[in-house]
């Protein structure tokens, strides 16, 4: 990959196995360019005595988000269980998202913020485990008269099938973000306001592109105008925290013929390196995981902190 185009080589993708607990994650050689890895890698580790199996999915995440994950593992499995031809059908990924990001002129040169997402220092990541009950009591501090109903934003479902389809393949994102002064003391109650203002931004945007015209020719260079903005913002000396959520996706319905997952995670931040938070749905689709990795100084700060004990179980044991 170079910049904002594809090369292509037809070499398809790296697929390893392995019969080794620790080596289950793709294997990154030490200094090489991230546009140089492969745009998809899988590893299947097999842990012996008949106790079970792991399917590792490392993608470029450029051009591929959460959903075009989800479709592609779920096309995967559908067809490795030779299920009907119509359930396979269903997740055939559909390269259609040009409708939404038109390729850009051959001339075209991107402006890169990676360096804005490097850690000063090497990052920790743990699990913090909400049960329902939990996030129930948060979702009441959380709320205000701007925002009675605290809701997450997923792009995907607000834009109609006839543009976008479902199982369409591709990075959909919109970036709205949050800045404030380092010494801030504000309540949650005010922080999810402020996200719902900037949500609404997003909502508005989509709705009026697609008021007037099927096409949606001028959706795609609207959002990426928020990514725009967002780098403007941005300078060497503000600490970043990215956030993202894999909630309401039925990960946990994929099926390879041997039952549903007993977990899912995602490693692509500890891979990196890199400061983000994730958020995603138990097995029972009740319960929320949230992937936080943070600089170790800050980490060691975060678990001795009284309030997220009373809401949170740190990396809690996997039940099979």
């Amino acid at each position: 990959m170079e910049g904002d185009k594809i090369m292509c080589n037809d070499e398809g993708a790296n697929l390893d196995n392995t019969n080794s607990l620790p080596e289950f994650l793709p294997t990154i050689v030490p200094g090489e360019s991230a546009g140089a890895w492969p745009l998809l890698s899988v590893k299947v580790s097999f842990f012996g005595s008949g106790s079970g199996f792991s399917v590792t999915v490392s993608t470029c995440h450029r051009i591929c988000d959460a959903s075009s994950i989800l479709t592609f593992i779920s096309g995967w499995a559908a067809t490795a269980k030779a299920e009907s031809s119509n359930v396979v059908m269903m997740n055939i990924p559909s390269f259609s998202a040009t409708t939404i990001y038109p390729p850009p002129p051959c001339s075209f040169q991107s402006s890169s913020i990676d360096g804005l997402y490097e850690p000063k220092s090497k990052c920790v990541t743990n699990i913090f485990f909400f049960k329902s009950s939990k996030i129930a009591k948060l979702n009441r501090r959380a709320m205000s008269e701007t925002v009675p109903v605290p809701t997450p934003l997923d792009l995907r479902p607000r834009i109609p099938p006839a543009v976008l389809s479902k199982d369409a393949v591709g990075n959909l994102q919109a970036p709205f973000f949050l800045k404030e002064g380092s010494e801030s003391k504000m309540e949650i109650a005010e922080i999810v306001a402020e996200f719902r203002k900037a949500k609404e931004v997003v909502n508005e945007m989509i709705k009026e592109n697609l008021a007037t015209t099927i096409t949606a020719t001028t959706l795609g260079p609207n959002l990426l105008s928020l990514l725009g903005k967002l780098a403007s913002e941005l300078t060497p000396d503000i600490d970043l925290f990215p956030m993202s959520s894999w909630c309401r996706k039925p990960f946990y319905e994929v099926d390879f013929g041997c039952g549903s997952p007993v977990w899912i995670g995602s490693t692509g931040h500890v891979i990196h390196n890199a400061v983000f938070v994730l958020l995603l749905d138990s097995k029972d689709g009740e319960d929320v995981e949230a992937w936080i990795s943070l600089p170790g100084q800050d980490m060691s700060v975060l678990v001795r902190e009284q309030e997220v004990f009373a809401y949170a179980v740190i990396n809690p044991p996997v039940l099979i």
